[in-house]
């Protein structure tokens, strides 16, 4: 797709889970490839790495973890991300870890959600903290 806009952003975002991994990664890379001309809409912006995070967490899901981790290095290379999108990429990361069997993700996946607490944002802190428990009882049952 040449052009990407709200109308084929949200399409997008809302098909996340019917596209195998090959067209999840394809479709992401010609989404990001576009993200710098669209800085100026930011509302664009912002809604290209809410579907660029929610495939991430899609491909972690399917233990893609490599695929997963070159859509986090293709996303961290664009300088106008914000502070709450570096932040949930580092959870990302960490979950990652943790499905490596790295404990070293557990303090970034902490860390994250401690965040997200003080913050006050409840409905968000209480899916990631899901998500996290879920991972650390599948990976890591030992951890409580």
């Amino acid at each position: 797709m040449e052009t990407w806009g709200y109308f084929e952003l949200s399409i997008f975002g809302n098909s996340i889970s019917v596209f195998n991994d090959n067209q999840l990664l394809q479709l992401s890379k010609e989404c990001l490839n576009n993200a710098p001309l669209m800085r100026i809409e930011m509302g664009i912006r912002k809604e290209i790495y809410s579907v660029i995070l929610n495939v991430i967490s899609q491909l972690i899901c399917r233990e893609k973890l490599l695929e997963a981790s070159t859509l986090i290095q293709k996303l961290e290379i664009h300088d106008c991300i914000s502070m709450n999108e570096k932040a949930t990429i580092r959870f990302f990361e960490g979950i990652i870890k943790i499905m490596r069997g790295e404990n070293s993700g557990i303090d970034e996946c902490t860390f994250f959600l401690k965040m997200l607490k003080f913050v006050g944002n409840g409905v968000q802190f209480k899916e990631y903290k899901k998500f996290f428990n879920a991972i650390c009882d599948e990976y890591m049952p030992h951890i409580e």
